[in-house]
């Protein structure tokens, strides 16, 4: 174990990540494998390959579930008062050029830009 992570390099390699995600409407699960940043784009890819439409859901790995399990609630204020959720899944899809997939909130606004980002994807392709 390392003081950065709980696992070792081989653990972490060995146990990947995990990805739940819809791809046009129906939930898919998929694991990739190896250090977080290739195991990710694995287990996006395996889901690119059943559809189109792709919104993540989770992404998993050990240390994630961790860090669920003992630091609890994403949701916190934001100096004006208003509610904000932390999506860790947002950072990780940006460190592979992926943010298009991060989760949204369900506001008519989250739900305005997914459309919006959605779009571009398919005229993109």
């Amino acid at each position: 174990m390392t003081s950065r992570h709980m696992l070792t390099p081989k653990e972490r390699w060995d146990y990947g990540v995990i990805v739940t995600a819809k791809v046009d409407g129906v939930t898919y699960v998929r694991q990739g494998f190896g250090p977080a940043v290739e195991a990710l784009t694995e287990a996006i890819g395996q889901l690119e390959e059943l559809g189109i439409e792709i919104e993540i859901l989770s992404i998993s790995t050990p240390e994630t579930i961790l860090t669920d399990l003992t630091k609890g609630s994403r949701i916190s204020r934001t100096p004006s008062n208003h509610l904000m959720v932390n999506f860790p899944e947002s950072q990780m899809l940006a460190r592979i050029g992926r943010s298009n997939l991060a989760p949204l909130a369900t506001t008519p606004q989250g739900e305005r830009k997914r459309r919006r980002l959605l779009w571009r994807q398919r005229r993109n392709q």
